[in-house]
């Protein structure tokens, strides 16, 4: 159901508010693939940034960094998903 709702959300703030025809799937997961450590080294840093502010921040820093974490989460597993369903997609 989570998984369901950011997907709506995603598509809403993609298609319609940013007026974007491709998915940035397609771009974070060529990056991911391409770019290996250095891809997972940033996307770590940012989780671990969210996770100090979970228990460090004022409330309105807590909302956001679950929000944060919620999206990363699924993000992580979209795009490994993306990577193995289309593998030749991304070998450049």
């Amino acid at each position: 159901m989570l998984k369901e709702i950011i997907r709506k959300a995603y598509r809403w703030l993609w298609y319609y508010f940013l007026c974007r025809k491709e998915p940035f799937t397609y771009q974070l997961t060529r990056a991911m693939v391409r770019h290996g450590i250095l891809f997972w080294l940033g996307f770590y840093v940012l989780t671990g940034w969210l996770f100090y502010h979970l228990f460090e921040g004022i409330i309105w820093q807590q909302i956001l960094s679950i929000l944060g974490l919620i999206l990363l989460a699924w993000l992580t597993d979209h795009l490994i998903d993306e990577a193995r369903e289309n593998p030749d997609k991304y070998n450049d």
